[in-house]
């Protein structure tokens, strides 16, 4: 993928039936967004470090989805290890999960999401979640800034 064209939710979550949901939620929607995915943390941090390293000055409009249980760490993890690299850090990301929690959106946030929603329970929800909450994101692009980035590599 060229991280800098095309607006794309990248999704990261285990449950192959959640990432369908959603491809055909943002069919349903009208838009024109990719959908890119991932099962688990390790591979969306490969993609980040293959993708978003030495793209500074680039913009991408890019929205993370991240599911916060997946098999081989938790979202708590991959906030943390975004944070690590202030490059990655700047790429807005959303956390779903199936539990609501107020003091847990807080410490989502303070590790760096930009929001915290319970995942949708109808298509319906989805969507227009899609519509009002995500699709803002992608309308801001963010320019990758590396500085500070060698200070912490």
């Amino acid at each position: 993928m060229d991280a800098n064209n095309t607006p794309a939710f990248v999704l990261v979550d285990d449950d192959a039936d959640d990432r369908f949901f959603m491809r055909e939620a943002v069919e349903r929607s009208g838009s024109t967004y990719r959908v890119e995915e991932f099962a688990t943390g390790a591979e969306f941090l490969a993609y980040l470090q293959q993708e978003l390293d030495e793209k500074g000055g680039e913009k991408v409009l890019w929205l993370v989805i991240l599911d916060l249980n997946l098999p081989d760490m938790d979202g708590k993890a991959i906030l943390k290890a975004m944070q690590q690299r202030p490059i990655w850090s700047q790429v807005p990301v959303i956390v779903l999960s199936g539990q609501e929690g107020s003091s847990q959106a807080a410490d989502l946030k303070a590790l760096g999401a930009n929001d915290y929603l319970v995942k949708p329970s109808s298509m319906d929800e989805l969507v227009h979640h899609i519509q009002t909450t995500f699709a803002p994101w992608l309308e801001q692009p963010v320019r990758l800034s590396l500085e500070n980035e060698q200070a912490t590599s």
